[in-house]
């Protein structure tokens, strides 16, 4: 699948960038945060839209969706609950809270982004400087928690609750792998870093559809949501 190998790729270039970027000195507030902070708050702000309304860019653009409803004579009307379809084998792929089905992956990504803009918010008032041994642990843990995140996406059994804390986690990783690459590099490195987290969210995109098809491919009804 080519983009594990492009996500994984880049997480190896954020690495490579990091342990070459010199030890300058500068502190985070005068390497540029202003306008890769901007930027990350902006990703985060629209990561809580699309978790809200998955296909809201899609619509916008005028295409359309992966997921397409073939329902024959005899078949019963499929429905979506939680961002999934009404169908007992994506059960374990919804959350349920009282009488509602929640999507844990979208839950996931909505209190990441929260948790991760509270924390920027943080760093940008509070924070002045950060050690290099400090920033590359920022950064292992980034690597780490969004790898962790893409694997979770791809397993084919699941426990919602893991799911939902897999994609909160991915969120605060990108924060992570942010901070980490604006402390050693500045504005540049930073902006990269928001850059990758938009490929790495879609290589878990990616992955979710992919395993939403072999769910759909080995089911003996003829709807076919994916």
């Amino acid at each position: 699948m080519y983009f594990v190998l492009l996500s994984t790729v880049a997480g190896i270039l954020l690495l490579v960038v990091f342990l070459l970027s010199p030890e300058s000195g500068d502190t985070i507030r005068r390497s540029g945060n202003t306008l890769v902070s901007a930027a990350f708050l902006a990703s985060c702000v629209l990561c809580l839209s699309m978790t809200i309304s998955p296909n809201w860019i899609g619509r916008a653009l005028g295409r359309h969706s992966r997921m397409h409803v073939r329902n024959e004579p005899g078949d019963s009307q499929r429905r979506f609950r939680g961002h999934h379809p009404d169908c007992v084998r994506f059960n374990d792929h919804r959350l349920s809270v009282g009488r509602r089905s929640l999507c844990p992956g979208c839950v996931g990504l909505m209190v990441g982004a929260i948790v991760a803009i509270a924390l920027m918010a943080f760093c940008v008032i509070f924070v002045d400087d950060l050690s290099r041994g400090f920033s590359l642990a920022l950064l292992v843990g980034g690597l780490c928690t969004v790898s962790f995140a893409l694997f979770e996406a791809s397993i084919r059994r699941r426990d919602g609750a893991v799911h939902l804390v897999a994609n909160a986690l991915m969120i605060v990783g990108f924060l992570l792998l942010v901070v980490a690459m604006m402390s050693v590099g500045g504005a540049v490195p930073g902006l990269i870093a928001v850059a990758f987290s938009y490929l790495w969210i879609d290589a878990r995109i990616e992955l979710s559809l992919w395993r939403h098809n072999q769910v759909c491919s080995e089911c003996p009804q003829k709807c076919k949501m994916y």
